[in-house]
Formats: C-alpha cells, sequence, structure tokens
C-alpha cells in the first residue's frame, strides 16, 4: 500500500496506515499535474472537496481534475493516456485493463444505490415483458437487470435490451424510445422529477454493489509512486 498517491486522503481510513505524505506547508511539485476523471457521480464529489480545500497543494501533488459528461467516454480516454487516473466502477477497470494496464489503489465508495426507473405506465417489473430497456451493453449491471427479471418470472429473452448510458435514461424514457432503464445519482432522482418511477433497486433484497475505485495507468504509478 504504500506505492499510492496522495489522492487517498480522501479515504479516511487509508490515512491511518499507508503513505508518507509531504509535510503541510510543502511547495506543490514541479512535475506536470496528474490528470484525474470525475464525472457526476457523488462519490467523485471528494475530489471537488480536496480541491477547494487545498488538500492536494497541503501535500504537494498537482492535480488537474478532469470532468466528462458522460461517464463511458472517460474509459477510452484512460486507455489513451489523456487522462492518468479515474475515479470508477471495479467493471470498468477490467474493460480498460485490455488495452492498458491498470492498477488499483483505493476502493473509495461502495456503490451507492443502483435503480432501474420505469414509465408510469410500466405499473410492476412484469409490465415489462416486451418493453425496451435501457443499460449499457456488456456492464456488470445486466446482472442487476436479470436479478430483477427473476422476480417476475422473466429473462432478458423477455425484454428488448436497448446500449443507453445512465446519463440519457431520464430523457429516453420521457420522450418514450425506451419504458425503463439502470440509473444511479443524480439520474435516479432527475428522472422520478420527470415522471418516472423506481421498480426495482440493488438494495432490494440481492444487495448487489459495485465498488468504486480510484485507478491509475501502471506507467504512473511506476514513475510518480509518491505523487
Amino acid at each position: 500500500m504504500r506505492k499510492t498517491i496522495h489522492l487517498l486522503l480522501l479515504s479516511s481510513l487509508l490515512l491511518c496506515g499507508a503513505c508518507s505524505p509531504a509535510a503541510p506547508g510543502d511547495s506543490v511539485t514541479a512535475a506536470a499535474p496528474l490528470r484525474v476523471e470525475f464525472t457526476a457521480w457523488w462519490g467523485d464529489y471528494t475530489l471537488l472537496v480536496a480541491d477547494e480545500l487545498n488538500l492536494f497543494e497541503k501535500y504537494g501533488v498537482a492535480v488537474d481534475l478532469v470532468y466528462y459528461e458522460r461517464f463511458n467516454e472517460s474509459l477510452p480516454a484512460l486507455a489513451a493516456g489523456q487522462v492518468d487516473a479515474s475515479l470508477l466502477a471495479v467493471e470498468d477497470v477490467l474493460m480498460v485493463n485490455k488495452y492498458t494496464p491498470l492498477r488499483i489503489v483505493c476502493i473509495y465508495d461502495n456503490g451507492g444505490i443502483d435503480t432501474i426507473v420505469a414509465s408510469p405506465t410500466v405499473q410492476n417489473i412484469g409490465g415489462l415483458k416486451g418493453k425496451k430497456i435501457g443499460i449499457p451493453y456488456g456492464s456488470i449491471y445486466e446482472l442487476m437487470l436479470n436479478e430483477m427479471l427473476k422476480l417476475a418470472g422473466l429473462s432478458t429473452e423477455d425484454v428488448v435490451i436497448v446500449n443507453v448510458p445512465p446519463e440519457e435514461i431520464p430523457e429516453s424514457i420521457a420522450n418514450g424510445s425506451i419504458s425503463a432503464g439502470y440509473v444511479y445519482e443524480p439520474y435516479t432522482s432527475q428522472a422520478i422529477a420527470e415522471g418516472s418511477a423506481s421498480i426495482y433497486s440493488n438494495v432490494d433484497g440481492n444487495n448487489l454493489t459495485f465498488p468504486d475505485v480510484i485507478a491509475f495507468r501502471e506507467e504512473v504509478i511506476a514513475t510518480r509512486p509518491e505523487d
């Protein structure tokens, strides 16, 4: 754990045992700023808090926070080296790692509450039979969809899965292009505000959680372990 980064001060657990931080008041390193991706996911806001409190400067590491409105766009950016690190789910690390070696340095939240929201015309899970459901193709969230459908005696063969990212679910339900979709905050609240209803979440019996982690490109870990 000593080969970690001072971003780990976002996690009080790891602050108790890992790095050897620079002394408070040390000047920011002259190295190029670490480019760290974040999105509208609430867990990522810890980066903004750290920046507002000048914690990166305090511990001698320069950081550029790079915002992506659509999370899926950040994955090829990480693979291509356009960012040095990302705050992302475990399964996304596995996908990107196929193209560039990554190293997880911290688990920073448990993934929170994932939700399936649906149009007001869908009264229950069984009402999704034959309907279009938006969810990112190939994501671990398909497992959550499977578990939900089982409750109504359905399978993925009984619905039409459409490749729609969480950011687009509220609008896609509102315009009728899909009947339901997978979301997390703040898109859960947005969908509900626009008339959708939550019909299932990962705390409804199965307790499926998908931890979020801070992952760096391995070459950054190798060349800048102190940062």
